[in-house]
C-alpha cells in the first residue's frame, strides 16, 4: 500500500470546524504561530467565513486513513507571479511519524501541479525546529530572515523565510 492510499488532502469545510480550533487552541499550535492567544470560537467562525469568501487561498484537512490529523493551507496565491505562501501544522498529537513529509508532499502535488504555481514560500519562527527541519527535506532553501519580527510571549522573535521553484521540486 502507497502512501497515496493512506494520507490524502481533503478541502476544509465546516465539519472540521471543532477540530481544527482545538486544534488551534492547543498549546503545541499555538507555541509555533505568530498569534498565540486562546482563539474563542466566534473568532474561529468569523476566520472560517473570511477564508471560505478568499479566492487567494485554499485550505486543506490533512488525513490519515480518513482521520483528520493535521491542516495545510495556501495562502497569498498570486497568478500573476505564479507563487502562494504554504502553512502547515499537524493537529493530532498521535500522527504516524513522517506524516508531516507526507503532508508536505501532497501540498506541492497541490502547488505545483494541480494550481499550476512556480514559487511556493513559507515562514517559520527561528525556534521552531522541526519546520524548518521539514522545509529543508521537502528542497527549500533559506533566502532569508525577517529579524525580531514577531512578539512572542514578550519577547522579539525572528521569522526565518524559505521557498521552493518548481524547478527544484
Amino acid at each position: 500500500m502507497s502512501w497515496h492510499d493512506q494520507f490524502s488532502l481533503r478541502p476544509l469545510d465546516e465539519r472540521y470546524l471543532p477540530l481544527i480550533l482545538e486544534w488551534r487552541n492547543s498549546e503545541r499550535i499555538r507555541a509555533n504561530m505568530y498569534t498565540d492567544h486562546v482563539i474563542t470560537p466566534g473568532e474561529h467562525r468569523e476566520w472560517f467565513s473570511s477564508i471560505d469568501r478568499d479566492r487567494s487561498c485554499r485550505y486543506y484537512v490533512f488525513e490519515h486513513c480518513n482521520r483528520a490529523i493535521g491542516l495545510s493551507n495556501i495562502t497569498k496565491i498570486d497568478r500573476a507571479s505564479g507563487r502562494c505562501e504554504w502553512g502547515f501544522y499537524i493537529g493530532a498529537h498521535d500522527a504516524p511519524r513522517g506524516a508531516g513529509t507526507v503532508m508536505g508532499y501532497l501540498s506541492m502535488e497541490v502547488i505545483f501541479e494541480t494550481e499550476k504555481l512556480r514559487k511556493v514560500c513559507g515562514e517559520v519562527l527561528a525556534f521552531n525546529q522541526p519546520s524548518q527541519k521539514l522545509f529543508r527535506r521537502l528542497g527549500f532553501t533559506r533566502e532569508g530572515c525577517l529579524r525580531e519580527h514577531v512578539i512572542k510571549k514578550g519577547t522579539a522573535t525572528d521569522v526565518v523565510i524559505f521557498s521552493l521553484l518548481v524547478n527544484e521540486w
